[in-house]
């Protein structure tokens, strides 16, 4: 993903009010079946990363996308220093998806 789609993002989904962060919120969500996809930060760790894997994946297979900007980079932008996102909306979770699916395909 690029850093700067990706924070630029993050902003407006923020701002719409469809995003949640920290593990324990963004994990909520996708118990409440509220969250169209989760974002880690790249310097998120392991145990945290596998804990929010397993969660999502028990409770509806909801994607989860290491994003390509840590959490000071998302404390600049969002005054929030988290590195769990939840984004509770189906249209910018799409975005997010294609986002992935963009960098993925480049890198191979």
């Amino acid at each position: 993903m690029n850093s700067n789609k990706t924070l630029n993002l993050l902003t407006i989904c923020a701002k719409a009010g469809r995003l949640t962060g920290g593990f324990e919120k963004s994990m909520t969500a996708v118990k409440d079946g509220k969250s169209g996809c989760i974002l880690l930060a790249s310097d998120v760790s392991e145990k945290t990363a596998k804990e929010a894997r397993f969660v999502c994946q028990k409770y509806g297979d909801i994607p989860v996308f290491v994003g390509d900007f840590t959490a000071s980079q998302a404390y600049i932008v969002l005054k929030k220093e988290y590195a769990v996102f939840s984004v509770n909306d189906k249209g910018f979770a799409a975005k997010f998806a294609e986002y992935a699916k963009n960098e993925n395909a480049t890198k191979q």
